[in-house]
């Protein structure tokens, strides 16, 4: 018989792999989800599958009706550029933070990270480009050395996967954002707080603009 603990471990489990199902699209807006399937599925019981939809829905992801079904309601346009907003408003903290309390480690990861990033675009291979870019700000996130500010901006990160793996399959964000990356990380190793809050928020901002853009071009498109 499988512990609380274990079952409350399933219920992460399905979760995590829900709700990544969701972001990355391979559930779509209006989807059911169904709690036999999900069972199936993950090859649980439905204990830990309710957990996960519960999980889900305090979200936003998707919407429970009593007694029915869970439906996908996914990560709209508007839900994005606001979460682009927020990260405004939050990365330039975390970055100043990072500037006073990043540790050598911490730096030579982001060293790293920046290395690997411009491989990835002189070889022309856009599609990790996403992942990449992950991994330099969750290490700024780990360097401010705040949890409340790394588990908000880890999360708003993920949620916009989708958004920033499709602008980087185009040469020209992703060679701004080397060059981002590159000022941000000059600006963090020489503990320069105020610079670093500035460039993470111009950043931040550049991406939404580079979001908008491709809104508006998906627009166009659909009137021809």
């Amino acid at each position: 018989m499988k512990c609380e603990g274990d079952r409350h471990s399933l219920g992460v489990k399905v979760f995590e792999e829900l709700k990544n199902d969701i972001l990355n699209l391979n559930y779509l807006s209006g989807d059911t989800l169904v709690e036999n399937s999900l069972c199936m599925k993950y090859n649980v019981s439905r204990t830990p599958v309710r957990e996960a939809l519960k999980q889900l829905e305090q979200e936003g992801l998707i919407s429970v009706v009593p007694n029915k079904s869970a439906v996908v309601v996914g990560i709209s346009d508007e839900d994005i550029i606001d979460i682009f907003d927020i990260r405004i408003r939050l990365e330039g903290l975390a970055a100043a933070k990072a500037a006073k309390n990043i540790d050598d480690t911490e730096i030579e990861n982001l060293r790293e990270s920046l290395g690997i990033l411009q491989s990835h675009i002189e070889e022309g291979n856009f599609e990790n480009i996403g992942s990449i870019d992950t991994k330099f700000h969750d290490v700024i996130y780990r360097a401010s050395k705040s949890s409340p500010l790394r588990t908000i901006l880890h999360n708003f990160h993920h949620y916009t996967k989708m958004a920033r793996t499709r602008s980087f399959k185009g040469p020209n964000r992703a060679m701004a954002t080397i060059s981002e990356h590159n000022a941000i990380f000059d600006a963090i190793c020489n503990r320069d707080s105020e610079l670093a809050m500035k460039l993470s928020v111009e950043h931040v901002e550049h991406a939404k603009n580079n979001y908008l853009h491709m809104l508006e071009v998906d627009r166009e498109c659909l009137k021809k």
